[in-house]
């Protein structure tokens, strides 16, 4: 049986182009990357958005809170066997002055709704893959928003590791190897989305190798 993975996102997901704000083309985004290496074993569903949160209200860019669209998002896709989710990122902002610690009350907030949730074969709750974010670098253009978001960024991955273990999901810190462009310090290139899909595709088989 094929199984249905829901990759949800930012516009790292989206596969928005460091310093044009263009798209990437689906064959070089991870999720299209993914989609073409794993062939029929899976369903890759890529769904990214650029400036999407969390759990927070963006002042500047409505409907990017991602608590608010993620049940309808679940239910639209249902049956899922797996929810890969990669946010945090847009949640650093200096407007937000979020804490780390409130972005992650805001993630295990997230990852109870997927579980709780009656969207995969059966009832079970599909499987969660959470991941770091890519560290934001500090070299970003001026006036952006994650001016002074490096070191929050760093402190999630720990965090985040955390999050997983207490709430029984999984986890893969992707920041030791997948690089934010130095044209904006946010994005990822071409280059980066491939280390990614690569990363992600032998962390899901591991993840199902080891399935009861």
């Amino acid at each position: 049986m094929v199984k249905r993975v829901l990759c949800y996102g930012n516009s790292n997901t989206w596969g928005y182009i460091p310093g044009t704000g263009e798209r990437l083309d689906y064959d070089s985004r991870w999720t299209g990357i993914m989609t073409r290496l794993l062939k029929k074993e899976y369903q890759i569903i890529e769904e990214g958005l650029n400036g999407r949160t969390i759990a927070w209200d963006d002042p500047t860019h409505p409907g990017r809170n991602g608590m608010k669209y993620l049940l309808p998002c679940l239910e639209t896709h249902r049956p899922l066997d797996m929810v890969i989710v990669l946010l945090g990122t847009n949640d650093l902002k200096n407007y937000f002055h979020g804490s780390v610690q409130a972005i992650v009350i805001n993630m295990e907030k997230m990852i109870r709704l997927i579980k709780d949730v009656q969207c995969s074969f059966n009832g079970i709750p599909p499987q969660i893959l959470l991941l770091s974010i890519p560290y934001v670098l500090k070299n970003n253009l001026p006036n952006s928003p994650f001016q002074n978001a490096r070191d929050k960024s760093i402190q999630l991955a720990s965090e985040y590791q955390g999050v997983a273990l207490k709430n029984r999901c999984h986890f893969l810190d992707i920041s030791s190897s997948v690089k934010t462009s130095p044209i904006d310090g946010v994005h990822l290139n071409q280059e980066n989305h491939q280390i990614l899909a690569q990363l992600l595709i032998k962390k899901i088989k591991e993840i199902d190798k080891n399935l009861p």
